[in-house]
């Protein structure tokens, strides 16, 4: 729905924050709130090895006494890479040089993220900074699917004698 409107920019010393406010230049009421500060308190950048992308960039979140899971805390609410039930994925250092399916999707949500940001200006997948969970299944033979239920991603191996994952850029981003 489009709707005329005013875009305004709003900085605060105490508290420290900051936001792109879009209201209603009709009825002045609030249409969309957009973080300008990130916290990304406790995200890591490494560079990590991907299944069709070479090496890339991701966010990883250390946890003590289990190293570092697949969870970037500076885009939205946040995108989450796991496997089988929602299990985290540990990799003992903030560099992942092994289980590139993993990252190779964690790193395609955070370019559908940004894709969607800085082309559409929208703030995540709903456009309200909404969590992005990727499952990775093993043994799921169909694909890849969205649960609109619980804004997650199914993303299936394929066959799993190949180990042919279906998380390419263009289908996480359809997905999404």
């Amino acid at each position: 729905n489009y709707s005329l409107s005013y875009k305004v920019n709003v900085l605060s010393k105490i508290p420290f924050e900051g936001y792109y406010i879009y209201i209603n230049a009709h009825n002045g009421t609030e249409i969309k709130r957009i973080p300008l500060i990130l916290n990304c308190s406790t995200s890591t950048s490494n560079t990590s090895c991907t299944l069709y992308n070479n090496s890339q960039d991701i966010k990883a979140q250390y946890v003590s006494g289990f190293g570092y899971r697949l969870f970037d805390d500076c885009r939205g609410d946040g995108i989450h890479t796991a496997s089988n039930g929602l299990v985290d994925v540990y990799n003992a250092t903030s560099v992942w040089t092994t289980n590139c399916q993993y990252t190779q999707t964690h790193w395609v949500a955070k370019m559908t993220f940004d894709y969607y940001y800085n082309n559409h200006n929208r703030y995540s997948f709903d456009d309200n900074g909404g969590k992005m969970i990727q499952i990775l299944w093993d043994g799921c033979k169909d694909g890849a699917f969205y649960f609109p239920a619980s804004n997650m991603t199914l993303f299936c191996d394929g066959d799993i004698l190949a180990n042919n994952w279906v998380n390419s850029l263009d289908v996480v981003g359809h997905e999404w």
